[in-house]
């Protein structure tokens, strides 16, 4: 199942579909935290705030670009905001 449909069935109440979209993208989110924060505990407590989010905000994805690039952009925001409670 492609991202798109994942997305769908997630927003219809598929927890299989949101467990799909985790599974595939937890370790890039993972590799780009711990690169961002350069410390294994807060690319875990990052990657736990990005899905969060994602789950939260899985209403808003439109299609105007690929799910990973919406997602990556959830992974930046959380970034940022490690870096400001810092």
């Amino acid at each position: 199942m492609d991202d798109f449909h994942c997305v769908e069935a997630a927003l219809a109440g598929d927890d299989g579909a949101l467990k799909t979209l985790h599974d595939r993208y937890v370790d890039h989110i993972f590799q780009y935290a711990y690169m961002s924060a350069n410390n294994y505990h807060d690319a875990e407590e990052i990657t736990q705030d990005v899905f969060l989010k994602m789950a939260r905000a899985l209403h808003t994805f439109r299609g105007d670009s690929s799910f990973k690039t919406w997602l990556f952009k959830i992974s930046r925001h959380c970034v940022i905001d490690y870096y400001k409670k810092k």
